[in-house]
């Protein structure tokens, strides 16, 4: 169980980072007047970059992209039949750790506009009717706290999933409502793919 996880975590921290094609399926748009503050320029070409590749990390962790690894839901079931299974609680553990690792930078650079995504968050919570999700309580934990309201928060596969899908629909949203930086992302890739093809 625990190889399966580490193998699980391992594709988290390789996850492709190309354009992502169908990014809009089940998004909706930001509508606040807040959003237009952020785009092109808090929420950038480079950011919107970053928020693709943890989307597709987020893909990655839940659906467990390969036979040796565990999927969320073949976590979450393990978790209904034995809850306090060791194994299950060193993985838990070793996710955690991998998803706070690799979000230390996503949350740098959205620091200085953190009361805009704030309000966004709370948007998303209430268009999503999720007014208890945990990325809202994540998202308003003061700087450098983030990765302790999150350890705090993620009990078990159940938090650890609920958290990801909103997360993940999180992102899709606000990929979705800032078409200035996904013009500068698709300027960006242009230029990287042809400057690779070289």
């Amino acid at each position: 169980m625990l190889k399966k996880t580490i193998l699980l975590i391992s594709l988290m921290l390789t996850a492709p980072t190309g354009c992502a094609e169908n990014i809009t399926n089940n998004s909706c748009f930001f509508t606040k007047s807040y959003i237009d503050t952020l785009d092109g320029i808090v929420v950038n070409g480079i950011v919107i970059k970053e928020l693709l590749a943890s989307i597709k990390k987020i893909m990655y962790i839940k659906n467990g992209q390969s036979n040796e690894s565990a999927s969320i839901s073949e976590m979450l079931a393990r978790e209904i039949q034995n809850p306090n299974d060791p194994e299950l609680i060193k993985a838990l553990a070793l996710a955690k750790k991998y998803f706070v690792n690799n979000n230390k930078d996503l949350l740098k650079k959205i620091e200085p506009a953190k009361k805009l995504i704030i309000n966004l968050v709370q948007e998303f919570c209430e268009r999503r009717n999720r007014p208890n999700s945990l990325i809202l309580i994540w998202t308003k934990a003061s700087a450098g706290t983030e990765s302790k309201v999150f350890n705090q928060e993620i009990k078990n596969f159940d938090d650890f999933n609920s958290f990801l899908q909103d997360l993940d629909l999180f992102l899709r949203d606000l990929v979705n409502s800032c078409p200035k930086a996904r013009e500068q992302y698709k300027q960006w890739y242009k230029k990287n793919i042809q400057f690779a093809a070289l």
